[in-house]
């Protein structure tokens, strides 16, 4: 194999040549990252599907904190304890040793709402 010398205007045109494919890759691949990013490709992780997911929403809603004190308060006023959450938020905090989080709370409300509506059938006490 023998090298063929080129002059300085053949290496110019060739390399002119090698950056044109090489601009015309990348613009194929933009355009084909556009393309997919236009419509749901069905993929397991696809985040825009993700973020618009009611899944999502739900597990925001799971991990929101004032959302959980706030069902703590409903279910409180349900039984007439109203402003009992702020002793309800401390036994929480004393229990656990850390400020009481959406798991700890809503855990709490279960176990209180258990407890007082066993206690409330079995002294016949109507609810509202």
């Amino acid at each position: 194999m023998a090298l063929i010398p080129m002059n300085v205007e053949q290496l110019r045109r060739e390399g002119i040549k090698n950056n044109q494919k090489k601009r015309n890759a990348e613009k194929a691949f933009e355009a084909q990252v556009q393309a997919l990013s236009r419509h749901s490709v069905g993929g397991l992780y696809d985040i825009r599907e993700i973020k618009k997911s009611a899944e999502l929403k739900q597990t925001r809603n799971f991990l929101d904190g004032e959302q959980a004190e706030e069902e703590l308060q409903m279910l409180l006023s349900r039984f007439g304890l109203h402003g009992f959450d702020a002793q309800v938020m401390e036994f929480v905090k004393t229990i656990s040793g850390q400020e009481p989080t959406s798991y700890t709370t809503r855990k709490t409300a279960e176990f209180i709402d258990s407890v007082l509506t066993e206690y409330s059938v079995k002294n016949d006490i109507k609810i509202d």
